[in-house]
């Protein structure tokens, strides 16, 4: 389920024109990236009114979960908690 299956590419139309690949790829329902020279490990998700982010780093015995009360808006605020926490693996 930690080995990729497909690259995530992000698509400015239903056309799917305008693509560009994420840089993240995709396991079977898990999103596999390198951050800061680990792997990390995750699944979030959100819809009107939540944003919900779990994460693992298995070479640190790591987890991070997240689940809050906002939407978009609140994605900014989300980027720096990962970003503090992501350092407290280092």
């Amino acid at each position: 389920m930690w080995k990729p299956a497909a690259a995530v590419e992000f698509c400015r139309s239903p056309a799917r024109t305008e693509c560009r690949k994420a840089g993240i790829d995709v396991g079977l329902s898990w999103f596999l990236e390198q951050k800061n020279g680990h792997l990390v490990v995750s699944h979030g998700n959100g819809d009107d009114g939540f944003i919900t982010e779990f994460w693992l780093v298995p070479d640190r015995n790591f987890a991070f979960v997240m689940m809050t009360n906002s939407d978009r808006a609140g994605i900014p605020l989300l980027k720096r908690i990962e970003a503090e926490a992501l350092a407290l693996v280092q």
